[in-house]
């Protein structure tokens, strides 16, 4: 009968769909505010982070790549203003036109037999020292005759002060000269030491005195198989040391200095050497002959790697400085290479570097002149560009970069001061993660509290909306 209070299905329903829209609204709204802004107060602090610490790097990269830029700067002035310091001192001097006139007269004075013995011993010399070193790094396949001078009174020099040397490789230069010599001998015995004491103290790798007319080697502390042999026509008349000397004799002035880039020296055993050389004039100013240094690369690499102590310097454990030539090679050793041989080899060869330029860096142990490092940083730095900025490595691994040109006369070398980004990011990254699970849990909770709130407040609504349905049903009651 009409308003017996009998619910019909359809009255039902309504008020149940009524009260479960009602709520989830609720439920949705109140969770979606404070997960909202929970999620944009993290996304904000994350951002803020990223950026403060993409500054903090670079700063750290530029003070770092200011620094050793300075240091080697610094160096090669040094070696620039020594060389000249000595080049024009009276002992070197005297030393130069003493050791040209007894040279040329030490080797003038053997019998056949005894030069027959000479060219004998010093050939076994070659063929069972000098050579297997060179081709153990080279691997070109010498031969002694490649190598071996021309002239019996180069030879027989070479014999003198190499073979009867009694020290062996690499020693070479504790042998002041024959105890019974004269002439050459004596002048050599003499002054020596006291290159030998400039050498050690300096670190150079060699020091030569080169004849200005006949381009011979007249004087070397370390005595290899450059020794003797003339810069114009000799074996070594196209090394980066002929070129410098034949630049420094040239010049005409004798505040001249010509600063060679790095390459592979054979009497070096293919050892990478830049030569610096100055003239020697007389008193009337005319060039009587060229000092010259030979610069290894052992303290450049001990300067860019801070004695292979980068975190000590800010750069954590994949932050690195090196040099960069304007052929896009590298002129101080890799990081990477130096403490972890097999992964940097893996890396290069991922890379796209011939297999046969990383064959010859795990051969030689370095990657100076072989590595090339062609990226926007390098680039820009050639181009006189100082800056910083992000890009993919010579290892194809995302850094960030700070780099600029450095002002070296003679030589286009660029730095660069690099840091993997992910562990510059690591901090934030390790912070977004832990936001993340922070933002998850805080929405666990605020949707248990939503839950309830919504629960709370729609009840009294709820029992409003049945009793309305009751109503419109014609429970009057």
């Amino acid at each position: 009968r009409i308003g017996s209070g009998i619910q019909t299905p359809r009255s039902r329903n309504s008020g149940d769909t009524v009260r479960v829209s009602l709520r989830f609204k609720v439920l949705a709204l109140v969770a979606l505010v404070a997960l909202a802004s929970a999620g944009v107060t993290a996304l904000v602090a994350y951002v803020g982070g990223r950026d403060s610490m993409q500054t903090a790097a670079y700063d750290q990269l530029t003070a770092v790549r200011e620094t050793k830029a300075d240091h080697v700067e610094d160096y090669f002035w040094g070696i620039r203003n020594h060389l000249l310091s000595l080049s024009q001192d009276p002992t070197i001097i005297d030393a130069m036109r003493d050791l040209v006139f007894w040279y040329e007269i030490s080797g003038q004075n053997l019998d056949t037999e005894t030069q027959e013995r000479v060219d004998a011993e010093l050939l076994r010399y070659y063929r069972r020292e000098f050579v297997p070193r060179l081709d153990a790094t080279a691997q070109a396949g010498y031969e002694p005759e490649d190598f071996l001078p021309v002239d019996p009174a180069v030879r027989a020099q070479q014999h003198r002060y190499i073979v009867d040397n009694p020290n062996p490789t690499g020693s070479k230069h504790l042998y002041d000269g024959p105890e019974d010599g004269a002439g050459y001998d004596r002048l050599h015995a003499t002054f020596q030491p006291l290159m030998r004491d400039i050498l050690e103290l300096f670190g150079y790798y060699d020091v030569f005195l080169i004849d200005a007319d006949s381009g011979a080697i007249v004087y070397s502390v370390f005595k290899e198989v450059d020794y003797a042999t003339s810069l114009l026509d000799g074996p070594y008349q196209d090394s980066g040391l002929a070129q410098a000397f034949r630049a420094a004799r040239d010049s005409g002035n004798p505040a001249f200095v010509r600063h060679g880039d790095f390459s592979a020296y054979e009497p070096s055993y293919g050892a990478p050497a830049s030569f610096m050389a100055s003239p020697i004039a007389d008193e009337n100013g005319d060039t009587i002959g060229v000092l010259a240094f030979q610069m290894p690369v052992d303290r450049i690499n001990e300067i860019m790697t801070s004695g292979q102590d980068w975190a000590e310097v800010g750069l954590g454990e994949s932050g690195e400085t090196y040099l960069v030539a304007d052929d896009f090679t590298l002129r101080s050793e890799s990081r990477f290479l130096i403490e972890d041989k097999a992964a940097y080899l893996a890396a290069i060869e991922a890379a796209g570097l011939p297999a046969e330029t990383v064959a010859t860096i795990d051969r030689l142990d370095s990657a100076i002149g072989l590595q090339v490092v062609d990226t926007p940083g390098t680039n820009a730095a050639q181009q006189g560009r100082t800056g910083t900025d992000s890009f993919d490595d010579y290892r194809d691994v995302q850094v960030l970069s700070a780099y600029r040109p450095l002002r070296i006369p003679d030589v286009d070398w660029v730095i660069m001061s690099e840091i993997d980004e992910e562990e510059a990011f690591r901090p934030v990254n390790e912070f977004g993660r832990q936001a993340l699970v922070a933002l998850l849990v805080v929405a666990a909770i605020v949707i248990i509290i939503a839950i309830w709130f919504s629960s709370r407040l729609v009840r009294p609504v709820n029992r409003l909306a049945e009793s309305a349905s009751a109503i419109a049903a014609g429970d009057l009651e």
